[in-house]
């Protein structure tokens, strides 16, 4: 096993190019830097956030620090986009899918989710229209989003199926139109 020297990078100039990266962040993606200002703002007037969905976040400690940022201004600006993607549009496609599925009678199960996957146990056979399930029911999240919540989302959500034995030996499925 070949051992790799770790150059020690001064204090002071990792300090200067994280301050350059963020500098850039701010430049190229205005409109977020600009969201994440309001959602630290927000939770430093109210002490919580709330999505469009009514999912709440409480800061009850969040305070303005001299830099200008927050405390706990990591989770006011994650918590929001992570808590969308994986407590309302994942469950949003689980349902989705599961009324595909009670439609289409298959003997399938949907088994969980991690992050922002969706675990099935896929009966044998069914993997052709399983498949197509997922995608029909992930692409009807954004009607869904817009009936349930009246969000207007205009990021395209982009659905990838993988099959396999264990989650060691997935392999992507391929998807003809």
């Amino acid at each position: 096993m070949q051992k790799f020297e770790r150059k020690e990078i001064p204090r002071k100039v990792r300090y200067i190019k994280l301050k350059k990266y963020y500098k850039k962040f701010a430049e190229k993606y205005a409109d977020i830097t600009k969201w994440h200002e309001e959602l630290q703002t927000h939770a430093i007037t109210y002490k919580r956030i709330k999505l469009p969905t009514g999912r709440e976040y409480s800061f009850p400690y969040a305070e303005r620090m001299p830099w200008g940022g927050s405390s706990y201004g990591t989770q006011i600006k994650n918590y929001p986009v992570q808590g969308f993607a994986t407590a309302d549009i994942v469950p949003l496609a689980c349902i989705k899918i599961y009324e595909l599925m009670k439609e289409q009678k298959v003997k399938s199960l949907l088994i969980n989710t991690v992050h922002d996957s969706i675990v099935a146990d896929v009966y044998p056979g069914e993997e052709a229209v399983m498949s197509k399930i997922f995608r029909q029911g992930t692409a009807s999240v954004v009607p869904a989003l817009k009936e349930y919540y009246g969000i207007n989302f205009n990021i395209p959500l982009d659905t990838e199926v993988k099959m396999g034995y264990d989650w060691l030996n997935m392999k992507e499925e391929k998807y003809a139109n």
